[in-house]
């Protein structure tokens, strides 16, 4: 399996939950959005996700990695997102959703030089800007510690925009970071840390669509 690479320690984990599924919470901007259980331009209510239900997106490997552009490379094997939906959409509410009641909305594993990963987001908001596009907006923080040397980094990025789209040949929900960021470091030393870093990462929900409600 190739390696999850994070360059620079400069918040893989921030970033990804931010957007759509992450490990806090998320509001759509329109109540008509929903997550569908095909792939369909419109989706019915019996084919809308539920309240309760979890989303996995888990990274994919090789070219589409996450790759964190800065100083210091960390590299992690395996990364999940997770969110538990609060409100599938389709009427009011919108469409929301938070990390799962156990925890693990976000996880990264295997990693080194620093073992230990852990990550915070802020609320998210989505509007769809296109056919088959819609754009995520939200804030993290992140924080690598257990790492060589003893050291430990904490980075925050005040605003982050994603992409979210539907990918047929991939088999669902394709959340894009494209140099998202920047994350600035809050702690840790800048010689060893880096002062900053973005992220460039593409996580798939397989079996999940984003679309619209229809009655």
């Amino acid at each position: 399996m190739r390696l999850i690479k994070m360059f620079g320690l400069a918040a893989v984990t921030a970033v990804v939950g931010m957007a759509f599924i992450a490990s806090s919470a998320l509001a759509a901007l329109d109540n008509e959005t929903v997550i569908c259980k095909s792939n369909l331009e419109l989706c019915g209510a019996t084919e809308i996700l539920p309240a309760g239900s979890i989303i996995t997106a888990t990274a994919l490997e090789g070219e589409k990695a996450p790759i964190l552009l800065g100083q210091i490379n960390e590299k992690c094997n395996k990364s999940t997102i997770k969110i538990e939906i609060e409100s599938p959409g389709g009427m009011a509410p919108a469409l929301a959703g938070t990390e799962p009641k156990g925890g693990g909305g976000l996880t990264f594993s295997e990693c080194s030089p620093c073992t230990t990963v852990t990550a915070t987001a802020g609320l998210g908001t989505m509007e769809m800007n296109g056919a088959n596009s819609w754009a995520l907006k939200t804030s993290g923080k992140t924080k690598f510690s257990n790492c060589t040397f003893g050291i430990s980094c904490a980075f925050e990025a005040k605003s982050i925009t994603l992409s979210a789209q539907n990918d047929a040949a991939a088999g669902g929900l394709l959340v894009l970071a494209e140099k998202a960021g920047p994350f600035e470091l809050k702690e840790g030393s800048a010689f060893l840390c880096g002062s900053s870093g973005t992220w460039d990462a593409h996580y798939i929900a397989k079996g999940h669509w984003l679309s619209t409600y229809h009655l």
